[in-house]
C-alpha cells in the first residue's frame, strides 16, 4: 500500500472521487492505477497524541483488509467517533467504506 504524499494528489481525489459518508469517517475514493490511501486528521480531533494514535489505528485497520481491493485511491477523514470503537469494529467499518468506495467508484 501506497500513502498519497503531496496536496495536489489529496485535492485531485477529493475532487474527482466519489464522496462516502460514514459514522465514523468521510471518505473520498477514486479508482486509479495502484492503491493509495491518505488520512487527513484536523485538529478537531484533539492533541497531535490524540491525532497521531487515530492515524495509526486507522492504518493498521487499512493494512487488514487493502489487500481484498485493486487500484483505489482513497483519502479518509474520521471522526471524533473512530476512539472509541474497538480495533475488530474498526477494521469493520473501515471494509465497509472501502467496498462502498469501490462499488460506486
Amino acid at each position: 500500500m501506497k500513502t498519497l504524499k503531496s496536496r495536489k494528489e489529496f485535492a485531485e481525489i477529493r475532487k474527482k472521487g466519489k464522496k462516502i459518508v460514514s459514522n465514523i469517517a468521510v471518505a473520498y475514493a477514486m479508482l486509479g492505477d495502484e492503491t493509495k490511501i491518505g488520512i487527513i486528521t484536523s485538529k478537531r480531533l484533539g492533541s497531535a497524541v490524540k491525532r497521531n494514535r487515530i492515524r495509526r489505528r486507522i492504518k493498521e485497520a487499512i493494512n487488514k483488509v487493502i489487500s481484498n481491493f485493486n487500484n483505489v485511491s482513497i483519502v479518509l477523514m474520521p471522526s471524533n467517533n473512530v476512539e472509541q470503537l474497538n480495533f475488530v469494529d474498526l477494521t469493520a467499518k473501515i471494509d465497509s467504506i472501502i467496498r462502498m468506495a469501490v462499488a460506486r467508484g
